[in-house]
């Protein structure tokens, strides 16, 4: 589409500008801040409170552990520990399966470390020998902070469906050759519904409540502080392809028109100036049934004659099939179709249009990048804000995003 920009000549220029603004850190040397061992420089303070991240620093990250990780929030053990946790016995050394159960608990405790940055990680250790050195020195403080570990053969943390949810992300994806982290975190969803429901939650109960929503206490590990930082460190180890549908532009939905009006012959005309579509259902964050009218004008400064498609599709539908009731969009059983259904058809009828008109299209365009689903929406949005359309009528055209903003109330 036209906002695809990485490859062109320009996105290029402007890269090659931004590169020639970054001066050289070694010319404003090193400061010492403190007379301690592990003191920060000043330069490490300014790449800690900056966040900017090169390609040198990426290097050897969650591969390893820091200075610090056993000391941010998260429970931490060794490998042999959680082994133990886990299976409740002790390594085969011999069995190689064993031996990738214990690769894939390091995978996992790193992934829950790496939830927080190497600058964090290290500057709350750093402030933590700070304060102590010369205040354990001074105050006769007996036991500031429990033991660490876990006494007890235990998983506590939910390291094994963190081991379970690494093994699902191995299958293939739709589009690379591993699930993606949006699919791989599924697995703590049936897992959550499974633990309730054999432990009916009885020791949890509501604990806040407000006007949208009510919250409520869970044992479950995949709800724990451990599990989420493990989440959220394979979230940043793994990154996220996301593959959108195309937005259909107005000039390849006419063209695209334009073909399907070969297939069909002059119907009903009306002098009417629009047309109401009654829609009988719920849009996603509605609870319930109900009709939708929405008012669509004939003439419009697309020029899609809407009523002329509108037209041939009930007399295709309640004249043709003889259908007067049920979906309008229909299996051969009588049950609603779903747009996927005609994904197919919509596709092989683009490919027809990007060939009688390849200058709608761009060149690295491909049609099996259009969806039903999100591509006409996304070119009516994309249109509209080209127009100037004010954006209270784009959000009452797109509900859903009004219905997010609401949280629950009608928008």
């Amino acid at each position: 589409g036209p906002w695809i920009a990485k490859d062109t000549p320009q996105a290029k220029q402007l890269g090659e500008k931004l590169d020639t603004q970054f001066k050289d850190p070694g010319e404003y040397g090193r400061a010492e801040c403190h007379d301690l061992e592990s003191s920060k420089t000043l330069e490490e303070e300014e790449e800690e409170e900056n966040g900017f991240v090169t390609e040198e620093t990426r290097k050897g990250r969650f591969l390893s552990a820091r200075d610090g990780d056993h000391i941010m929030g998260c429970p931490f053990e060794c490998d042999l520990c959680q082994f133990r946790n886990v299976a409740h016995r002790d390594v085969m050394w011999e069995d190689p399966d064993d031996i990738y159960m214990l690769a894939c608990i390091r995978r996992a405790s790193l992934d829950a470390m790496w939830s927080r940055e190497k600058d964090t990680v290290e500057g709350n250790a750093y402030r933590m020998r700070l304060d102590l050195k010369k205040a354990m020195a001074r105050f006769a403080i007996a036991a500031l902070l429990p033991k660490l570990g876990n006494p007890e053969m235990e998983d506590k943390v939910g390291m094994g469906i963190a081991l379970i949810t690494l093994e699902a992300s191995l299958r293939p994806g739709r589009h690379t050759n591993h699930l993606q982290w949006e699919s791989m975190r599924k697995t703590a969803t049936w897992f959550k519904h499974a633990w309730e429901a054999i432990t009916g939650n009885e020791d949890g109960g509501s604990v806040y409540a407000s006007d949208n929503k009510t919250m409520y206490a869970t044992d479950c590990p995949t709800r724990g502080m451990w599990y989420k930082s493990f989440l959220l460190g394979a979230k940043k180890r793994m990154g996220m392809i996301r593959k959108q549908d195309e937005a259909l532009t107005l000039a390849q939905l006419m063209v695209f028109l334009e073909g399907l009006l070969e297939l069909w012959k002059e119907t009903l005309e009306h002098e009417t100036p629009h047309i109401m579509l009654p829609l009988r259902g719920k849009f996603k964050g509605e609870d319930n049934f109900k009709w939708h009218l929405i008012p669509i004008a004939d003439n419009t400064r697309s020029n899609i004659p809407t009523r002329r498609w509108v037209s041939r599709l009930l007399i295709r539908r309640c004249v043709e099939e003889g259908q007067r009731e049920g979906p309008l969009f229909a299996k051969a059983d009588g049950t609603p179709a779903s747009l996927g259904m005609y994904d197919p058809t919509f596709r092989r009828l683009l490919e027809k249009a990007k060939e009688a008109h390849p200058r709608a299209f761009s060149v690295k365009t491909m049609v099996e990048d259009y969806s039903l689903r999100r591509s006409l929406r996304r070119g009516s949005t994309t249109e509209a804000q080209n127009n100037e359309v004010p954006e209270a009528t784009i959000e009452l055209v797109n509900r859903w995003r009004k219905r997010e903003k609401a949280k629950g109330a009608e928008p």
